[in-house]
């Protein structure tokens, strides 16, 4: 997860070339008309990820630009309980790129 409340805290030397790779994605997607979506996990209240600690805060080398849209989620899987599903209907997406980390938790589960 590329949010501050990770166990490594606001480090993430080793994810820089992910977080790289994500922006630059992010800035394809923008040039082409494409929408971007940044999912951010919400933990209960008391959990680091709870919604407006500062462990939910997404990391500020993550390139958000004014038009992207969040959309929050509470399991791993992005589409369980949030509005992802209907964001992309309402934007009518039929191709969808998805990047983040850790793969072998919420991106794969995804």
């Amino acid at each position: 997860m590329l949010a501050k409340g990770t166990p490594r805290g606001n480090s993430h030397e080793g994810d820089a070339g992910v977080v790289h790779r994500i922006n630059q994605v992010a800035r394809a997607m923008r040039s082409n008309n494409g929408i971007v979506i940044f999912v951010q996990h919400w933990g209960p209240e008391g959990d680091r990820y709870a919604p407006n600690s500062p462990g939910c805060e997404m990391l500020p080398s993550l390139e958000q630009s004014e038009g992207d849209l969040v959309v929050s989620k509470t399991a791993c899987d992005s589409f369980c309980d949030s509005q992802l599903h209907s964001v992309l209907k309402q934007y009518d997406v039929s191709e969808l790129w998805i990047a983040g980390w850790p793969t072998d938790s919420c991106v794969d589960t995804t």
